[in-house]
This record gives C-alpha cells, sequence and structure tokens, in this order.
C-alpha cells in the first residue's frame, strides 16, 4: 500500500533582519559640548562713580593686576578699580564718574579679570 506524501506549503520567505547602525547609537552617546566663556550680561549704575557687571557665569578677578588696562571702558575712560560683588558680577569704579546712559564697551579680556569672558560687547549703562 502505497501512502500518500504529506501536501507542503508553499515556501514563505522570511523578513529580512534590519540591524541598528552602529554610527546612530554612538552619536546618540554623544555628551553636548561644554558651555562657552562667560558673557557680560549687564552693567548696571550703582553709585555715580561705581558699575556693576553681571556675567552669565562665575568669574573670577585679579586681586593686584598692576595698572588697569582700558579693555573695558564706560564713556570712553578706563577705570580705576575693581572688586568682587559676588560670584558672577564685578563692581568697576571710575574716578571722573559714570552715569546712567553712558555707553560702555568689553574691546578684549581685561587684565583684571583672571577668568576669560566673550568679548567684544558693548551697550549703555543701565
Amino acid at each position: 500500500m502505497d501512502t500518500p506524501l504529506p501536501i507542503l506549503p508553499p515556501f514563505i520567505p522570511r523578513k529580512p533582519i534590519r540591524y541598528r547602525h552602529a554610527a546612530a547609537a554612538a552619536a546618540a552617546e554623544t555628551p553636548p559640548p561644554p558651555p562657552g566663556p562667560p558673557t557680560l550680561l549687564s552693567v548696571t549704575l550703582v553709585d555715580g562713580a561705581t558699575v556693576r557687571l553681571t556675567f552669565s557665569a562665575p568669574v573670577s578677578i585679579d586681586p593686584d593686576p598692576g595698572p588697569l588696562d582700558g579693555n573695558f571702558q564706560v564713556g570712553g575712560q578706563a577705570p580705576d578699580a575693581v572688586a568682587a560683588a559676588g560670584a558672577a558680577q564685578v563692581d568697576v569704579t571710575f574716578t571722573s564718574g559714570a552715569g546712567e546712559g553712558d555707553p560702555w564697551s568689553l574691546d578684549a579680556q581685561p587684565n583684571w579679570l583672571i577668568t576669560v569672558v566673550q568679548s567684544p560687547a558693548s551697550g549703555t549703562v543701565e
């Protein structure tokens, strides 16, 4: 007695396997770049001779920089004295005084500021 052969289902190919690309996984793990140098956010009048510089991050000043350079000016005059007023603030004093609305400019890195800051920047005293 002959037994009939079983009927096999038609051949159905399997879908191809999709692999993740190693480059895409490595790019997702890349940390963000570090923040840039602090920027000068504002220059505000404290009194008739002093303005307060507020930076976007903490800054350090040199306690003995020698003669202060003119890289930061208010009304065209270089500062006579600087003092820390907070982690991200510096008080700058001018012999000839300063007033609201006076133009200020940060043309390059001042010699009294240890922390490298972004320059140039300019505006008016608030």
